[in-house]
Order: C-alpha cells, then sequence, then structure tokens
C-alpha cells in the first residue's frame, strides 16, 4: 500500500486511532509534504517486508510483530544481486549502440 495521495475514504482504513496510536501523518490527515519522512509512505505485509530484506542482502534474525509496525533484527548477508553503473565513456558506447540499432532514438 502507497499511502501519499490516498483519499478520505481509504485513509480511513488505515487509521489505529481505536487501538490508541493518535497521529499518522499521512493517514489520520491528508499527505503534507513539510512533513518529509514524518509521513506514512508505505503499509508493507510482513512476509513483503522479509522478501524486500532477503533481495537486499540481510537475513531476519528476529521480528517483532505490532499493529501495522514491524522490528526486524537483521544481519547482512551475500546480496542476491550485484548491478554496476557504467562508467561514462561505457554509458556513451551502449548509448551509441542502441540509437544505432533502431531500437530507441534520441528525442
Amino acid at each position: 500500500m502507497f499511502f501519499p495521495g490516498l483519499p478520505d475514504r481509504a485513509r480511513r482504513l488505515w487509521n489505529l486511532r481505536s487501538l490508541g496510536l493518535l497521529h499518522q501523518a499521512g493517514i489520520t490527515n491528508p499527505f503534507r509534504a513539510e512533513e518529509g519522512y514524518g509521513n506514512w509512505f508505505w503499509g508493507l505485509t510482513p512476509s513483503c517486508l522479509e522478501s524486500m530484506l532477503a533481495v537486499a542482502g540481510f537475513r531476519v534474525l528476529r521480528r517483532e510483530d505490532e499493529p501495522f509496525a514491524q522490528t526486524v533484527l537483521c544481519e547482512p548477508v551475500a546480496t542476491a544481486f550485484a548491478h554496476r553503473l557504467p562508467d561514462p565513456d561505457e554509458a556513451r558506447a551502449a548509448a551509441a549502440r542502441i540509437s544505432a540499432s533502431g531500437a530507441a532514438r534520441p528525442a
């Protein structure tokens, strides 16, 4: 779930005021950019969070469940993937190959 921009009716579904949580920036009130990361952005399921951590190269050692919140203790392990950005010369050469193939053209 991505909370910013949800209409009032949809945000009410995620409001935890009845459980004693009085303020959830971006849920109990509309998203306000000036509140930055005080806003609630994502509603991830526990399995989604664990999958994302595994792909990022972490193993979950312990997870504490709370209503709509997770505290996770992890340790780093080998990452599931690696990515290297090309240097400027490699990027120019790749762009030239793509343009020459006709697959994409500069705007």
